[in-house]
């Protein structure tokens, strides 16, 4: 399978950071740790250097990410609007095959609508490209 990617190279004190993101999915699946000693051994073209992996989100390598606003009410005047009830709900209200960011806290995330509280979350999914 041929992707194309985006690679990024972060340096710090404690040595670089290497990441892999996949363009069609905007997934970074691969992060490279490397420590100041595996770095100079990497600059200086020596192979096969250990490093630290983390690798994350290969169920969504080479799939086009969708995604949409979704928008639901809030079931009752006064409802607790603390940040976990909120996630709570909005976890058991998402459409199957979707995840939501759980994120709140735009100016337009609560909003009233013919009297009745609702809330606007964003959601997303993976699909295959044909």
């Amino acid at each position: 399978m041929k992707l194309e990617g985006r690679l990024t190279l972060l340096f710090d004190d404690a040595g670089m950071e290497i990441t892999i993101e996949d363009e069609l999915s905007s997934t970074s699946f691969v992060k490279a740790r490397l420590d100041a000693k595996a770095t100079c051994q990497v600059l200086s073209r020596l192979a096969c250097v250990n490093c630290e992996l983390d690798v994350q989100g290969l169920d969504h390598i080479g799939k086009r990410m969708e995604h949409k606003s979704f928008e639901f009410e809030i079931p009752h005047p006064g409802y607790s609007m603390n940040k976990d009830d909120i996630c709570t709900l909005a976890l058991s209200v998402c459409p199957a095959g979707w995840e939501s960011d759980l994120y709140f806290g735009s100016q337009n995330s609560f909003f009233e609508r013919d009297g009745k509280e609702f809330a606007r979350m964003r959601i997303r999914r993976w699909v295959s490209v044909e």
